[in-house]
């Protein structure tokens, strides 16, 4: 059988390098895309930080079966904050041009059937008053999962799906909010595990389908919104 080979958008983040270190420990070669190097993969391209499209040659890549994007950020502020054009700017960048690379590399490189997941936000389903460019962000990364999904830009029986985390359990996030509920944060794992039993069998998942993860009492539910 042939090797399966992923690529990981954002590979070098802590949602990345989880997707990274399963897919390795499932014999997997990993190719990961950002704007720093990422030593999990067997292969690492590095792309400018404020040009998401300066991508390699697609010949350098080479074909994959699976293309998952974890590249984002975070930012707050309403609509009345000074920073607001920067901001979403910034989300932008981050945010929804990763996304777009993403998908257009799996129309180019994917081998069928494969699959696509993009990484949205639970709060972007609801109104973001607090975070008005992220939440524009996410939203539109939920859109463009739908909107991939209902074209034949993909190969033949592949699908895509958009994860929705509430707080992903990183050195990060548990640095700068010391004093939150970590029972309720979703370890990076729960999401890498899930996409390669859905890889195993994509009759688990819907194509275009959101799928949000509730962790309670650090037990993790899916739950699919299509």
């Amino acid at each position: 059988m042939a090797t399966k080979r992923a690529l990981v958008v954002g590979g070098a983040g802590a949602l990345g390098r989880s997707f990274l270190a399963r897919f390795n420990s499932h014999k997997y070669q990993t190719i990961s895309l950002d704007v720093v190097e990422s030593p999990l993969a067997s292969r690492s391209f590095i792309t400018n930080t404020s040009n998401w499209h300066d991508i390699p040659a697609l010949s350098t890549i080479g074909p994959v079966n699976t293309v998952v994007c974890t590249a984002g950020g975070w930012v707050g502020g309403g609509v009345d904050d000074s920073s607001i054009f920067a901001s979403c700017d910034q989300m932008w960048s981050s945010c929804v041009q990763p996304a777009v690379v993403s998908c257009h590399l799996a129309s180019r490189l994917m081998q069928a059937p494969g699959l696509v997941v993009l990484t949205g936000a639970q709060a972007a389903l609801h109104p973001t008053p607090g975070m008005i460019a992220y939440g524009l962000a996410k939203s539109a990364t939920h859109q463009l999962v739908k909107s991939v999904a209902a074209s034949s830009s993909l190969p033949a029986g592949s699908k895509i799906v958009g994860i929705l985390p509430i707080t992903i359990d990183t050195p990060t996030n548990r640095k700068y909010m010391p004093h939150s509920d970590f029972s309720k944060w979703t370890p990076p794992e729960e999401f890498s595990d899930a996409v390669l039993k859905w890889m195993e069998n994509l009759s688990q998942v819907p194509n275009g389908a959101l799928i949000e993860f509730r962790t309670v009492d650090g037990v993790t539910e899916t739950i699919t919104h299509v």
